[in-house]
């Protein structure tokens, strides 16, 4: 079964962009370790495919 995971982040609903690519609509499938940013409240997430987790750090 394959998991989908909406890029949305959970601090302000915004939706979050790939730090190396476009914008990715919600709902996109996200990759093992990839990293995402969101640049309304300027906080970065690395998902994780295995564990389908959002680890949260801030951005300097």
């Amino acid at each position: 079964m394959e998991k989908i995971l909406q890029a949305i982040c959970k601090h302000c609903g915004g939706t979050l962009v790939k730090t190396d690519e476009s914008l990715c609509e919600s709902g996109s499938e996200v990759y093992l370790d990839e990293w995402w940013v969101c640049l309304a409240c300027n906080i970065e997430y690395q998902v994780t495919w295995k564990l389908v987790e959002i680890k949260e750090q801030e951005v300097s």
